[in-house]
């Protein structure tokens, strides 16, 4: 692996050693080797708070996921804070990205009052600089109509994915995959959404994401055998016995997610 070999032979460097680290660790990440990214990125971060702030808060911005995805809330809050009040000092596109970031975990989490002023300084900023890249921006848009049972979501989360798809972006394509596939699930039907799963999976195959496969052949399980009418997305998973169905959570009933969308209706994308 590159990064490897760059990290060993800046043994005696240390900000090339970080920017090693800071570079190795979410390709370590999207291997499935997530204990190691997580140490690979917080040494980075130790070196780069002093040597370059900016290139520690895009590292951070990584951390602030990967603990997210880990279940530390708290500590992916902090980060994500401190990450945007560093990148804010200089706007540019990863100010875009963290902002895209912070709003889709916050979506995500039903805090639509948190998710709606970082969806409103991204979508503007990224058009002010021209920025393509607006994919976590789009999905945390999403994220917000489904909540509110509106099947146009499935609209924006297919942007996303077409996005990542016209930028080239592996991993960012494979979530959008993912979460389009999963979107289709809720709104149309279990056989649709099957077949963007496969799409996924070997989409994130072709380019060694094993974290981002794993995750589409997760999902790939509610989609069972009565349903869809092949036994495949079951036999294929070890040591599953029988389809799981996972149940929907219910939707909010108070009226946040449609306030916080009239907020958003003037920032379209495309």
């Amino acid at each position: 692996m590159y990064f490897r070999r760059a990290l060993a032979l800046s043994e005696h460097d240390e900000r090339g050693r970080a920017t090693a680290l800071s570079k190795l660790a979410p390709v370590l990440g999207q291997r499935g080797d997530v204990d190691e990214s997580v140490r690979a990125a917080e040494s980075a971060i130790a070196s780069l708070r002093v040597l370059d702030p900016h290139a520690a808060a895009v590292t951070m911005n990584y951390l602030a996921t990967a603990g997210w995805a880990r279940g530390e809330l708290a500590r992916s809050r902090e980060l994500e804070l401190e990450v945007i009040s560093i990148l804010e000092q200089q706007p540019g596109p990863d100010l875009v990205a963290a902002y895209g970031s912070a709003a889709f975990r916050a979506a995500i989490a039903a805090r639509f009052e948190d998710a709606a002023p970082f969806l409103e300084k991204g979508l503007a900023l990224a058009a002010d600089l021209g920025v393509d890249d607006v994919t976590s921006l789009v999905q945390a848009r999403a994220t917000i109509r489904a909540y509110q049972g509106d099947p146009g979501c499935v609209v924006d989360i297919r942007e996303a994915r077409d996005i990542g798809l016209r930028l080239g972006l592996g991993r960012t394509t494979a979530v959008a995959t993912n979460n389009l596939a999963d979107s289709i699930a809720f709104f149309e039907s279990l056989r649709a959404a099957r077949e963007v799963w496969e799409e996924g999976i070997a989409f994130a195959r072709a380019r060694g994401l094993t974290y981002a496969e794993m995750w589409c052949r997760g999902e790939r399980l509610r989609a069972p055998v009565g349903e869809c009418g092949d036994a495949g997305a079951v036999e294929q998973q070890p040591g599953v016995r029988r389809p799981v169905r996972i149940v929907p959570v219910p939707r909010r009933l108070d009226d946040e997610p449609e306030r916080v969308l009239e907020r958003l209706r003037r920032h379209r994308v495309g």
